[in-house]
């Protein structure tokens, strides 16, 4: 019997002290809610937090998020974008530049470093030659040809000249064109063969008539120079 009086003893003084703790805890809720009522607004005011808005807290720099400003309108300031710090693919690479701002100098090649530059070797023009021999020979006239004759590197363009002793005139000639005035012939290079070829020759011929008995003309040249 001692120890069944002893539980409802205990049972009821817990009981007392559940109906204080809740007696406590309306009065303190009480208080609160007065608080908030007595202050400028209402709990409408502008300490009140919004269905759906964030909590006021300070920005933290760098932290990458933005501060919700403290004003009544509670207005969230947009995030900042942090700048892309790759470069886009279609930019092209920045000179590097000296301390001064100013494109550094690229580097030349030291005249060690460049390879040695040889000059062409010049083609060497060499004077054209003139053989001159008679073929035939008769009292009243003569047949004579001349070997042009190119020991040069190019081709080259001649021009015979051939001045005859009076008495003897040129009746006709063949493989270049002739020019006759008076006793001065000029002979130049055909048309198919106007420039004569490195090493190259070509034989021209012409036939006279005479009252001189002489076969030989009284100058030739090719080029200025004597016909051999």
């Amino acid at each position: 019997m001692g120890a069944h009086r002893a539980i409802a003893n205990w049972q009821l003084a817990l009981r007392r002290h559940l109906v204080w703790i809740v007696a406590a805890l309306a009065v303190l809720g009480l208080t609160v809610a007065i608080s908030y009522a007595s202050r400028p607004g209402g709990l409408d005011g502008p300490d009140a937090v919004a269905t759906g808005e964030l909590p006021l807290y300070p920005s933290i720099p760098g932290d990458g998020h933005s501060s919700i400003a403290a004003n009544p309108g509670w207005s969230v300031a947009a995030p900042s974008t942090p700048a892309s710090s790759s470069a886009s693919p279609g930019a092209s690479p920045s000179a590097s530049r000296t301390p001064s701002g100013r494109p550094a100098p690229r580097p030349q090649p030291s005249a060690a470093s460049r390879p040695p530059t040889t000059p062409p070797p010049s083609a060497t023009a060499l004077p054209l030659t003139a053989d001159y021999t008679v073929s035939s020979a008769w009292t009243t006239g003569y047949v004579a040809s001349i070997v042009v004759r190119n020991p040069g590197a190019t081709a080259t363009a001649w021009i015979l000249e051939i001045r005859l002793p009076s008495g003897v005139t040129i009746v006709n000639g063949w493989n270049a064109t002739f020019v006759v005035s008076g006793t001065t012939v000029r002979v130049t290079p055909p048309r198919h063969q106007t420039r004569l070829a490195p090493g190259g020759a070509i034989t021209l011929g012409y036939r006279v008539v005479r009252t001189n008995p002489s076969n030989e003309p009284r100058s030739c040249t090719v080029n200025g120079s004597p016909c051999r």
